[in-house]
């Protein structure tokens, strides 16, 4: 495990120093030979995208956890696909891992972490998958709060290319408490506004098509759109944003003071590690 990016997230006014250790889209792929035949053929077919076999795909995320004690980190903020589907292997995967962590984390869903590709987003998943997640993403599993003291961390669910209505009375919730705010989501936002930004074109460049939220990617329904214009005024108490899903290392403007900083692709053993202080 190796951290190949860094970032300093600067918050005005605090005391203290804060690792924070982001880790996103690891993908693990594993499941017991008695599940779902549909389920065991995935597995045989996703590897490849991403390992050479299962047992790497596991090593791979039990790395992170090992990884995060070694840098004594503060937090660990999981922006989603940390599994590929939720078969019984790979949750058992991820409940093992989280158990053994020594410092508190956040997970935010993405779009694979909850859905076999057979039953891809479907009522059936939203109703029967997501459930399993609540222990980890807090019994309101659209958004949880992380309060780390002099600042707060807060893991919305945009795994749907949108938030509900919950999300942005979550984020008002936590604008109350009066701190600097950190947002951590799977979905980054495209702001298109800044010419300098580059999130668009890249995007596109790596898939084909913009698969980010916002006015030149997938475009933000009313709720949604609410939620990135209060996480992205000027005067929000929002000091930076963390994101995943597209699977290279990006860092835009969401506006003039605040950065966006997506998250490598974690699979190969790399992550991002943040530093957040006064200076």
């Amino acid at each position: 495990m190796a951290a190949e990016n860094f970032f300093n997230i600067r918050i005005p006014g605090i005391t203290g120093k804060y690792t924070i250790m982001h880790v996103s889209d690891v993908h693990v792929v594993a499941t017991y030979e008695d599940e779902d035949p549909r389920a065991v053929d995935a597995t045989v077919h996703r590897i490849p995208f991403f390992f050479s076999s299962e047992q790497e795909s596991i090593d791979r995320w039990f790395g992170f956890i090992e990884e995060s004690k070694q840098i004594k980190a503060d937090c660990m903020v999981l922006t989603g696909d940390i599994i590929d589907f939720p078969s019984q292997e790979n949750m058992d995967v991820l409940d093992k891992g989280l158990s053994q962590l020594e410092c508190p984390y956040v997970y935010c869903l993405g779009n694979h972490d909850w859905s076999f590709g057979y039953d891809y987003h479907t009522d059936n998943a939203v109703k029967n998958q997501r459930p399993k997640f609540e222990k980890y993403t807090g019994p309101d599993s659209e958004y949880s709060i992380l309060d780390m003291g002099e600042f707060a961390i807060i893991a919305v669910d945009d795994s749907l290319d949108k938030v509900s209505p919950t999300v942005v009375e979550g984020v008002k919730k936590a604008f109350s408490m009066d701190k600097p705010i950190i947002i951590a989501m799977h979905i980054p936002i495209c702001a298109s506004k800044y010419p300098e930004n580059t999130l668009h074109a890249d995007t596109s460049a790596y898939w084909g098509r913009d698969i980010c939220i916002g006015d030149s990617g997938i475009t933000p329904d009313s709720t949604t759109q609410e939620f990135i214009d209060m996480i992205s005024d000027e005067n929000s108490p929002v000091v930076a944003i963390l994101a995943g899903h597209i699977h290279f290392v990006h860092k835009d403007k969401i506006n003039s003071k605040v950065n966006q900083y997506v998250c490598c692709h974690c699979t190969q053993g790399q992550y991002t590690l943040l530093t957040v202080t006064g200076e």
